[in-house]
């Protein structure tokens, strides 16, 4: 069946109507949670009892043979995909799936027509299909680059969810520590607008060799990545993430959503999707995320995850994919987590969710801890 054209203006519709239909035919299953909420370190999280977790996690062990290397999975759920979770096509490479077991309503999947390994860099066609989808309504884009970073598909896609993720609350939770920073920053005397790496980090101003990896938070050591991080980013470290991260704002709300939907062909979105993957590989150069080649391919070197609204884009490298048992993916970062049943309700609640974050992802280095 011949996939619809998508384009900012009619994406919404569409995933109206193919919600409607697949809910009928039974394609769509959507999962039931109970939410609760847990504040820690200055973030209110959204957290989702899911009720069928299990057999998420049942159809992903079902997978997991396939992650043995680049080839081909003997399973996958995107060759062919499921017409009847078929929102239209987002470019001549990338096509929009619903999520089948969907928690949040509206899951976008932004899969790849051909195979590609989710452990692959992510490229200029992956941002201009993605932002067709951001400027098609206000949406959290994610990734989750390899399966310790929560990736359940071996299969290349990134994912989209439409904002608020709690209706209770902030748009996305994190926002109130990244909005801080930004006001921190507002409020620094008008003289600094020269400001260095160092600076940024919060080092001495004689520290001003300071790398990108030092802001991010990542050992210098790490930070062996091949391609040098754009000059006209400004990356940042938020004071509240007491873990190894990369931040920039990215302002791709210049115009309305209306405005950009009138004229938007996948052509309008070149100038912002470049814009977004340099900031994309400038954050991953600071956040010491290296390229390694895979049969002629740039593939990431360590797992990470990926975060990206019209407003700003957020990298976080990560060492685990479970603390205690509760897996964690980019939407955790974002200050919405999932949990299996009570028992990991009141774990999470325990340790904090902040210090789970802390756990699955990589350390903030001594010297970048000394100066936060």
């Amino acid at each position: 069946m011949a996939a619809t054209t998508l384009t900012a203006r009619t994406l919404r519709d569409a995933i109206a109507q193919r919600t409607r239909d697949a809910l009928q035919c039974g394609a769509l299953q959507p999962i039931e949670t109970a939410l609760t909420h847990i504040d820690d370190g200055g973030v209110r999280f959204a957290v989702r009892e899911v009720s069928s977790l299990a057999r998420k996690e049942a159809a992903r062990r079902k997978d997991e043979p396939a992650r043995d290397g680049p080839q081909t999975p003997r399973r996958n759920p995107f060759l062919p995909y499921d017409d009847d979770l078929c929102v239209g096509e987002l470019s001549s490479t990338h096509v929009a799936l619903l999520n089948k077991y969907n928690v949040l309503d509206e899951h976008l999947l932004i899969v790849t027509r051909r195979f590609v390994p989710q452990e692959a860099l992510l490229d200029h066609a992956d941002f201009a299909a993605l932002l067709v989808v951001l400027h098609g309504f206000d949406s959290l884009g994610f990734y989750n680059g390899g399966p310790e970073a929560g990736a359940s598909q071996a299969h290349k896609h990134l994912q989209a969810v439409p904002l608020p993720l709690d209706a209770a609350g902030t748009a996305v939770p994190v926002e109130t520590l990244l909005d801080a920073a930004q006001a921190d920053a507002a409020g620094a005397d008008a003289g600094t607008a020269d400001t260095t790496a160092a600076d940024i980090a919060g080092a001495d101003a004689a520290a001003a060799d300071t790398t990108a990896a030092d802001i991010a938070g990542v050992d210098a050591a790490a930070a062996n990545t091949t391609a040098p991080a754009a000059a006209a980013v400004d990356i940042v470290r938020v004071p509240g993430l007491p873990f190894a991260h990369a931040f920039a704002w990215l302002d791709l709300a210049g115009t309305s959503v209306g405005e950009r939907a009138d004229r938007h062909a996948l052509s309008d979105a070149q100038p912002d999707a470049q814009r977004a993957l340099d900031t994309y590989r400038a954050l991953l150069h600071a956040a010491g995320i290296g390229s390694v080649e895979v049969e002629g391919v740039p593939h990431q070197a360590a797992p990470y995850n990926l975060l990206v609204t019209r407003r700003w884009m957020l990298v976080v490298p990560r060492e685990a994919e479970r603390v205690e048992g509760i897996s964690v993916n980019a939407l955790g970062f974002a200050g919405s987590l999932f949990v299996r049943d009570a028992a990991q309700r009141d774990t999470l609640a325990r340790i904090g969710p902040m210090t789970a974050l802390s756990r699955v992802a990589k350390p903030l280095a001594p010297q970048a801890s000394a100066h936060a």
